[in-house]
């Protein structure tokens, strides 16, 4: 009996001990059960989460305009896949220390799941990194863009302003246009590179404005390109004139001063007459000398032309002043060989030309001072005019000069006992009064006519100018007509437009203004009081 019930006792515990071990095991198996739930609860949001973001890269549009903002939200998406990633090998690297540390299996159903979510994971950071190299590519396309518009756009001004340049001579004109003829070819480069971003971004651009105005901007800057290539064209040849036209002014130029400096030679040299032939032969030489005037006055008729091209295209440099130099050596070794040929005419005439002289020269004075304001006369240019007043200053000098020459040897002949007339003297000092006058009238009119060409030449100076500010206005004008310019406030877009024409036009008023004056001055032939200032 008493083995029986230590017998049933014993069944008891062993029954107790088996109820508690399968109670812990439920138990466990239980945790276990809830832990793997949990893991893939949270593979499920990682998947969930990962998904999410691809769907969010593949929905980036890497060419959008709005660079900034594409940039961005590159830059967050970068950063959540980044923290995913490690979310999730994280999650892998604590489930398989878990497993190991309870030295227990990975469970299979676990482990291809997190292959699966290890292989998500990889395939979105691809797909970050293939859209971030994208986006880069896009970027540097609108970049490169719209650095080289701006960069064609601001050497098309430039090479604008150089190609209408004026103020340089023939020579540094050349040089110049050498220069942007050069730089051309690395400009139309730069457009190919222009063309070739400005076609991605059409191809891949979503905004239909974008795309036309990429296209409209490309089109303008090959038609700009084209028309500075035109006019470079144009201003080389223009320029290859000028410089033939510089070396033909030169030429005579030299050819003017070398008669200049042989002709003052010849008229250092001293006359000294002991006999009539002797006189006549001087009256000779210096006859000839008189006669090589006429080609070196149509010598500076064409250095004057020629001056006139070259400032058509380019700066005149100093020529101007050659010129001035060359008339002015001229004019003063003509007045000497003129003077001079005149006296040794008089000196050789006998004493019956003497009354003869006088007469002519009354004659002369008052066809002189009625061709001063005749008719024809006012009609010619007023520096013919001009010309006219010291040609005829430089006569008047000539003729008091004979007769003071003519009277004087007479009265050597009279006091050699040739006798003499007393009233030759008085009509001598008669007639030299009337030269005096119409002198004085003559210089007067020389000086208004003087003042007339000053006031001309201002106004044309002005108009230069005006056209110059035209020039700058136009440009300005151009540029506020681009597309690109103000794209996103059209109005004062065009505010600038018209502000710019206006200024055009005011300034086309202020050179009809001064044409207008310019052909009065020349109908009129006597200076402004008031002067017109820009």
């Amino acid at each position: 009996m008493l083995i029986a019930n230590t017998h049933s006792r014993n069944n008891v515990v062993k029954s107790k001990r088996l109820n508690d071990t399968l109670r812990d095991k439920d138990q466990q198996v239980s945790k276990d059960l809830e832990e793997i739930e949990q893991v893939f609860r949270r593979i499920s949001q990682l998947q969930d989460k990962l998904n999410a973001l691809h769907d969010q890269l593949q929905s980036v549009h890497v060419y959008d305009e709005h660079i900034a903002q594409t940039e961005q939200a590159l830059i967050t998406l970068n950063s959540q896949v980044k923290q995913a990633a490690e979310e999730s090998r994280a999650l892998i690297a604590q489930t398989q220390a878990h497993y190991q540390t309870k030295q227990n299996l990975l469970p299979s159903d676990i482990g291809q799941e997190f292959t699966a979510l290890e292989l998500l994971a990889e395939r979105v950071q691809v797909t970050m990194e293939t859209k971030e190299k994208d986006f880069k590519r896009a970027k540097t396309v609108r970049t490169e863009y719209l650095a080289g518009v701006d960069e064609i756009q601001r050497w098309l001004m430039q090479a604008e302003v150089q190609v209408q340049e004026r103020t340089l001579e023939p020579t540094q004109m050349k040089e110049l246009l050498q220069r942007i003829n050069h730089e051309i070819g690395t400009i139309y480069e730069r457009f190919t590179l222009v063309k070739t971003n400005g076609q991605l971004i059409i191809e891949n651009s979503r905004n239909s404005e974008e795309k036309t105005l990429v296209q409209t901007t490309i089109d303008q800057l090959a038609a700009q390109l084209a028309q500075v290539r035109g006019w470079l064209d144009e201003k080389k040849q223009a320029v290859g004139d000028s410089l033939d036209a510089w070396t033909r002014f030169m030429n005579l130029y030299q050819i003017v001063m070398s008669w200049v400096a042989d002709k003052r030679t010849f008229i250092d040299q001293t006359i000294e007459l002991r006999t009539l032939p002797e006189a006549r032969n001087k009256l000779n030489d210096y006859a000839a000398a008189v006669k090589s005037i006429k080609p070196i006055v149509k010598h500076l008729s064409e250095m004057d032309k020629e001056l006139e091209h070259i400032g058509q295209v380019t700066t005149v440099g100093d020529l101007k002043d050659k010129l001035q130099q060359a008339e002015d050596a001229k004019i003063a070794v003509e007045a000497v060989l003129l003077e001079r040929n005149s006296l040794l005419q008089e000196a050789c005439e006998e004493w019956d030309q003497c009354e003869r002289k006088i007469k002519d020269i009354r004659q002369w004075h008052e066809k002189t001072k009625q061709t001063l304001d005749s008719s024809p006369q006012l009609k010619k240019p007023l520096r013919d005019q001009l010309g006219y007043c010291e040609k005829t200053l430089a006569d008047i000098n000539v003729q008091k000069t004979k007769l003071r020459l003519s009277i004087e040897k007479l009265e050597v002949h009279f006091r050699n006992g040739m006798g003499g007339d007393p009233r030759l003297s008085e009509n001598v000092d008669d007639l030299v009064r009337l030269l005096d006058g119409l002198g004085d009238v003559v210089k007067a009119k020389s000086q208004s006519l003087e003042q007339t060409l000053s006031q001309i030449d201002v106004y044309q100076q002005q108009m230069q100018t005006l056209r110059q500010r035209i020039i700058q206005e136009e440009q300005q004008l151009r540029l506020v007509m681009a597309p690109t310019y103000l794209p996103h406030d059209r109005e004062r877009a065009l505010a600038e437009q018209q502000a710019c024409r206006e200024r055009v036009k005011n300034l086309h008023s202020k050179i009809t203004a001064r044409n207008e004056r310019i052909k009065l001055l020349i109908h009129r032939g006597t200076p402004d009081d008031a002067k017109l200032e820009i």
